[in-house]
C-alpha cells in the first residue's frame, strides 16, 4: 500500500540502474529487477558503473572538445554523488552550460528536481527517449531553456531501455530538431552471447512491463543507427578505481558496454529560421565546419 497520492510502486530501467550503481533511491520492484538481471548477467553492476563513467567522460569530451554549452540528458536516472551529475561536470567546465534533464520515472523525476534544478541554467522534464526525443525537445520547459542557435548534445546512457524503431529514428529527429547540429553520446548495455540476451530480454520485459528495447551487439547496434553513426561503437570500461560495488562478480566477464560519440549534421534551414552557428569541428575534421 502507498501514500495517499503517491504513485504506484512499479520497476524502471532508471530504479534498477540506482540499485546496480550502490544508489540507495530504487524501489522494491526496482531491486527485485535488478537482482533478476544479476542473477543472469553477474556483471551488471560494473556495467553500471561503466555507464555512468562513459557519460560523465563524455560531458567532458563535449564541452573542453567540442565547445558544447547545452545539454540534454534523456534517461536521465536517479541522482548520483553531488558533485558528479552532468550540470555539475559542465558547470565546472564552463559555467554558462545549460542542462535539460529528462526521465519518465516520476520518482526520478521529482528527485531531480530537487537536487539539480538549482538555478536557471538547469531544467527538468518528464518524459522518456522510449517515447522518441521530440516528446523532450519540444516540452516547453526545453524550449525556455534551450537556444535553438546554439549546437546541444543529447546523452542517451541506456540505449538498451529503447525501442528500435525509436533508436532508428533518434539521429534523423535531433537533426530536424536542432537545426544548429550537435552531439548524440550513446551508452549501449550488450553480450555477444544470442541466448544469453534473449534470456535477458524476456526477463527485463517482464519485469518492466514491456518498457524495455533490447541488448543489442555492436553490428545490431549499428544496423539500427545506420549510416548515421558517424562513430563505430566502441567498448567502454571505466578505470579500475572509478569502480565501487557489493557486486564482485566470478568468471570471464559476460557483458559490455559500447559507447559512442556522434555527431549530428543538422538539417537544411526552414525558412524564417535562424541561420545555424560555427561548429567546433569534429573528429577528424577540418576546421571551420559549419552546420548544413
Amino acid at each position: 500500500m502507498t501514500p495517499y497520492g503517491s504513485p504506484p510502486l512499479v520497476a524502471t530501467w532508471g530504479g534498477v540502474l540506482d540499485h546496480l550503481g550502490g544508489g540507495h533511491e530504487a524501489n522494491r520492484p526496482c531491486r527485485r529487477v535488478a537482482r533478476t538481471l544479476i542473477g543472469l548477467l553477474p556483471d551488471a553492476p560494473m556495467l553500471a558503473l561503466d555507464a555512468e563513467w562513459f557519460i560523465r567522460g563524455a560531458v567532458t569530451t563535449l564541452v573542453k572538445e567540442h565547445g558544447i554549452r547545452q545539454i540534454v540528458h534523456a534517461d536521465a536516472g536517479y541522482p548520483r554523488d553531488r558533485g558528479h551529475n552532468t550540470h555539475q561536470i559542465a558547470h565546472s567546465l564552463a559555467p554558462n552550460c545549460r542542462t535539460l534533464y529528462a526521465d519518465a520515472d516520476v520518482f526520478a523525476f521529482h528527485a531531480a528536481r530537487c537536487f539539480r534544478a538549482e538555478s536557471e541554467q538547469e531544467a527538468v522534464v518528464h518524459a522518456g527517449l522510449a517515447d522518441g526525443i521530440s516528446g523532450i525537445l519540444e516540452h516547453p520547459a526545453a524550449a525556455a531553456l534551450l537556444d535553438a542557435a546554439l549546437p546541444t548534445a543529447v546523452l542517451c546512457p541506456a540505449a538498451e531501455a529503447v525501442p528500435d524503431h525509436v533508436l532508428a529514428r533518434l539521429l534523423d529527429d535531433l537533426a530536424r530538431l536542432l537545426p544548429a547540429g550537435g552531439y548524440l553520446a550513446l551508452g549501449q548495455l550488450s553480450t555477444d552471447d544470442p541466448a544469453l540476451a534473449a534470456r535477458i530480454d524476456t526477463a527485463m520485459a517482464q519485469g518492466l512491463d514491456g518498457n524495455w528495447g533490447r541488448l543489442r551487439t555492436l553490428d545490431q547496434l549499428a544496423g539500427v543507427l545506420g549510416d548515421a553513426l558517424t562513430g563505430s561503437p566502441e567498448p567502454v570500461k571505466a578505470p579500475k578505481h572509478e569502480h565501487s560495488t557489493t557486486y564482485r562478480p566470478a568468471g570471464p566477464p559476460r557483458g559490455a558496454l559500447l559507447g559512442t560519440i556522434t555527431r549530428i549534421a543538422a538539417a537544411s534551414p526552414e525558412p524564417g529560421r535562424r541561420a545555424p552557428t560555427a561548429l567546433p569541428p569534429g573528429p577528424g575534421e577540418p576546421s571551420g565546419t559549419t552546420a548544413s
